[in-house]
């Protein structure tokens, strides 16, 4: 007799979907979730929005990295050591 219980159970159990989010959340659960689900999507718009700054600032950054090293490695920056030296020692 227990085992045709068991069978039965294990049959509907088997055998019907899992409960829908409204049977096992009660409604102003579900509208509280709703809520923080939509300020999640805006924060992450937030997010996606600083990222991209992000990105064209770190694209400025590279840039102006070139430009320092281009102007460090050049002709006049180099010839131009020694004299930079010599003001340093007359600061001291």
């Amino acid at each position: 007799m227990f085992r045709t219980w068991e069978n039965n159970f294990l049959n509907y159990i088997i055998d019907h979907p899992p409960y829908l989010r409204e049977k096992i959340i009660p409604l102003e659960n579900i509208e509280k979730y709703d809520k923080v689900q939509k300020e999640i999507a805006l924060k992450n718009k937030e997010i996606e929005k600083k990222n991209k700054v992000m990105k064209r600032k770190d694209r400025a950054i590279k840039k102006k990295n070139k430009e320092i090293k281009s102007l460090l490695n050049s002709n006049s920056w180099k010839i131009t050591k020694p004299l930079r030296k010599l003001k340093s020692v007359f600061k001291k």
